[in-house]
């Protein structure tokens, strides 16, 4: 009895270890994975920044190339840009014109005119996009003479870590369940030498009083 008491605590230690090192193990993964989404995510955002950037002309007005935002090479990046007006000059996907419009940009825009720049996470129906406000200059009088917009879906990258929460999860439950057993396997183990001098011991006692007994 005593033993087996010993041997449930045993057991129970090293099933409390396991489940904190996969708890540690899921947690790196986790932020691992999800700074390396958000990353790609930014890098994207600005290499479509730059290439809208690049079908933009900004005199005393501004002018666009529709055609090239509209380019293959940029298909999931939807660009507005607007005059010191606040008016607009080109937007390709009128669709997402909702999008563009969200009270959330109202403050960007102005801080846009005033020469500042930011990102915007913005939801349209069921889709999330961040939205980059930057001014548009003139290179010469180094005025601001327009706003641009550019936005790109992001929900993919919550559907990612979605995604992996969900295998870390079952994995991690398949690694307890084992673990447990294993546990109970090592903790046997480690006790089973104790246990038979234990019982070398009582057999000595009980033969040494024997003994003593016998005349």
């Amino acid at each position: 009895m005593m033993f087996r008491g010993a041997l449930v605590r045993l057991a129970a230690q090293y099933f409390v270890l396991l489940v904190l090192i996969l708890g540690f193990f899921d947690l790196i993964v986790y932020v691992t994975v999800s700074q390396s989404l958000q990353a790609k995510a930014d890098n994207d955002l600005k290499h479509a920044v730059s290439q809208a950037a690049k079908e933009v002309v900004a005199t005393d007005t501004v002018s666009v190339n529709a055609q090239g935002l509209l380019d293959p090479s940029v298909a999931d990046t939807f660009v507005r840009v607007l005059d010191i007006k606040f008016q607009e000059v080109s937007q390709p996907q009128p669709a997402l014109k909702k999008l563009f419009n969200s009270p959330s940009l109202k403050d960007p825009i102005a801080a846009a005119k005033a020469g500042q720049s930011g990102d915007t996470q913005v939801s349209s129906g069921s889709d999330l996009y961040v939205v980059h406000t930057s001014a548009i200059v003139n290179p010469k009088s180094k005025k601001v003479v327009g706003v641009m917009q550019v936005a790109q879906p992001i929900s993919w990258v919550g559907d990612a870590l979605s995604g992996l929460v969900r295998q870390l999860v079952l994995a991690s439950v398949i690694g307890i369940i084992l673990g447990a057993l294993a546990s109970l396997l090592m903790a046997t183990r480690s006790l089973r030498p104790i246990s038979r001098a234990f019982q070398r011991q009582r057999e000595f006692v009980a033969d040494a009083s024997h003994e003593l007994r016998t005349p």
